[in-house]
């Protein structure tokens, strides 16, 4: 029985990686872009 709370925490883990991946992707895009344009301003 304990493989199968393992597996079962394997399949959250995944589940969760999945579901959160697109979220931190676009945050980090995000970031990115913030940060370039940031970066332009200060240089004028």
């Amino acid at each position: 029985m304990a493989g199968d709370v393992i597996w079962m925490t394997i399949l959250m883990w995944i589940a969760a990686g999945a579901a959160f991946a697109p979220l931190g992707y676009f945050i980090w895009k995000y970031v990115q872009k913030h940060e370039e344009a940031r970066a332009e301003a200060d240089s004028e």
